[in-house]
């Protein structure tokens, strides 16, 4: 054999070799790409301090007359297959799948946008993103926009939104309405 010959065949055997590597490791490589680009690729904010209220010892309506609890997750680039409880993902999830267990599914559903804030805002308003406004993350809905949220609490329910929504104050439009966006009433105008 030439020496061209045995180099190329000892490069073809390590390409073989990192490329079967590769391929056995192929979930714990996906999963440390993915963290590694959301956390080089995503500013996160500060954590804000959140005060719970304690609620009461006991409830002042009867059982039966109470609203149902709603617990809504919204995740990104969720896919079917990604949660346990459907039969598949790579990561277990039990907590998720104990929440899917003893609630209602969407098993058949779409979303309204591709980018994940107007989607979600789509959610919110239940309606298209070209009626609501808001066409991408940081493009917040207008001020005085109905969400589910003010709906529910019309009818006694108390609303709480946590965690990443990509909603934005439309500052703009509450200085234009006279509405601070720092008071409680500011803050539900803002949600």
């Amino acid at each position: 054999m030439k020496k061209w010959q045995i180099w190329s065949l000892a490069a073809v055997m390590v390409l073989v070799t990192v490329a079967g590597t590769a391929y056995a490791f192929r979930k714990d490589l996906i999963l440390y790409a993915v963290a590694t680009r959301a956390r080089d690729a995503t500013p996160v904010a500060p954590n804000r301090e959140v005060v719970w209220e304690k609620g009461p010892e006991t409830a002042s309506t009867p059982e039966g007359q109470r609203p149902p609890n709603i617990v809504v997750i919204l995740a990104d680039d969720l896919g079917f297959n990604d949660i346990s409880y459907y039969g598949g993902g790579i990561v277990e999830t039990p907590n998720i799948d104990a929440l899917a267990a003893r609630g209602v599914r969407f098993a058949n559903t779409f979303v309204q946008s591709p980018i994940c804030g107007p989607s979600r805002m789509s959610f919110y308003t239940g309606r298209y993103v070209h009626s609501h406004g808001s066409t991408w993350n940081g493009v917040p809905l207008r001020a005085g926009e109905p969400t589910l949220g003010d709906h529910l609490r019309a009818e006694g329910v108390r609303t709480v939104l946590v965690g990443k929504t990509h909603m934005k104050a439309d500052v703009e439009g509450m200085m234009r309405l006279g509405i601070d966006p720092e008071p409680e009433n500011g803050v539900r105008n803002s949600e």
